[in-house]
C-alpha cells in the first residue's frame, strides 16, 4: 500500500477549499479601477514588462510577437512562466509554459477560456490532454489544480468583456 505524500495531501486540500470558494464579483467599476492600475504598473519602468509588454490597448493593426524577443513572466517560482500575447479590455491571450512537476492552482473560469496544448502533456483532474488537443471552460466553471509530469506550452485565450 502506498501512501500519498504530505504535499499531495496539501494540494488536494487546497484544490478543494479554492473550488469551494465563491467568488466575489467586483462591481463595474472596481474591475475598471483594477484594470487601469494594473496596466500603469505594467507600463511602468520599474515593472520589468514595461519594454517587453505586448500590447495593452484595442488591436487596430496586424500584431506579432516573437516569443524570442520577449521575456518570460515567472509565476509562483515553481516552474510556471507566461507571456502575455494580448492584454486588451476586449481579449487576453497568453502562452503558460509549464516545467516537468509544474502546476497551475485551481480557479474559477471569468469569462470563456479556449486552451490548446502547443507541445507536451497536460492533466485537469481525469482529462489528459496532449500536443494539439483543444479545451473549452466556459463562463463560471471551476476546476481543480492544472498538471504536467513531463512540462508543456498552452495557448489560452479569453474575451473577458
Amino acid at each position: 500500500m502506498t501512501l500519498p505524500s504530505a504535499q499531495s495531501n496539501t494540494d488536494d486540500v487546497f484544490a478543494a477549499l479554492a473550488v469551494a470558494q465563491l467568488p466575489i464579483e467586483p462591481s463595474v467599476k472596481q474591475r475598471d479601477a483594477m484594470r487601469v492600475k494594473l496596466q500603469a504598473r505594467l507600463r511602468s519602468p520599474a515593472h520589468p514588462a514595461a519594454t517587453t509588454s505586448p500590447i495593452l490597448s484595442p488591436l487596430t493593426t496586424v500584431h506579432q510577437i516573437a516569443a524570442s524577443t520577449h521575456a518570460w513572466e515567472n509565476l509562483c517560482g515553481d516552474g510556471l512562466s507566461r507571456l502575455v500575447l494580448i492584454d486588451t479590455p476586449s481579449t487576453f491571450a497568453w502562452l503558460f509554459r509549464l516545467a516537468p512537476g509544474a502546476t497551475i492552482p485551481a480557479h474559477l473560469h471569468e469569462a470563456d477560456e479556449e486552451c490548446i496544448v502547443l507541445q507536451g502533456e497536460a492533466r485537469l483532474g481525469d482529462l489528459h490532454l496532449k500536443t494539439g488537443d483543444f479545451h473549452f471552460a466556459p463562463a463560471g466553471s471551476r476546476h481543480g489544480i492544472i498538471r504536467s509530469l513531463q512540462g508543456c506550452t498552452l495557448y489560452l485565450r479569453t474575451n473577458p468583456s
